[in-house]
């Protein structure tokens, strides 16, 4: 083999591959925040979310969600954050998260995501039935938490 040869194939899927821990290793550290989507809960580890995966072995892993900034939308106390490649979308309440949307589950094609994304936060903000929707396909748990923190969400 040449000692100069450089694998730069290897180098950028390791430099682009997403931080992932096994889902096994951090269960007790995580709460599940929305379709597939968890966040650590302990002190050091706030920040980001974070997405359930299976590797083809079919064991579970957790991926960070966001390596680099994602477009952030924001409407007074509602905002969306999109991954990179702007398949799902995060909702937020006051920097809360409160769901994830993947957008092809939902029937958004890829050419109505800019569309929705730019109008999502206001309807949110002025239809609470919208709202109440969003709020009853999520955790049961961490729905009733979302409206302790914030009892203005529903109103």
């Amino acid at each position: 083999m040449d000692k100069y040869r450089v694998d730069l194939d290897g180098i950028v899927k390791q430099a682009t591959a997403p931080k992932m821990y096994k889902l096994a290793s951090v269960q007790d550290r995580i709460e599940k925040v929305g379709c597939g989507i968890v966040r650590f809960v302990d002190e050091n580890n706030k920040v980001g979310l974070w997405k359930i995966m299976k590797d083809d072995d079919g064991s579970e892993y957790i991926a960070a969600m966001y390596e680099d900034e994602p477009e952030n939308i924001v409407l007074g106390a509602w905002s969306v954050e999109t991954d990179k490649m702007k398949k799902t979308a995060t909702i937020f309440y006051k920097k809360a998260p409160v769901t994830n949307i993947v957008f092809a589950e939902v029937g958004i094609p890829d050419s109505d995501v800019e569309s929705f994304l730019r109008h999502l936060p206001e309807r949110l903000a002025k239809n609470k039935e919208v709202v109440r929707t969003m709020l009853s396909s999520i955790d049961a748990g961490y729905k009733s938490s979302l409206i302790k923190q914030f009892p203005e969400i529903l109103q």
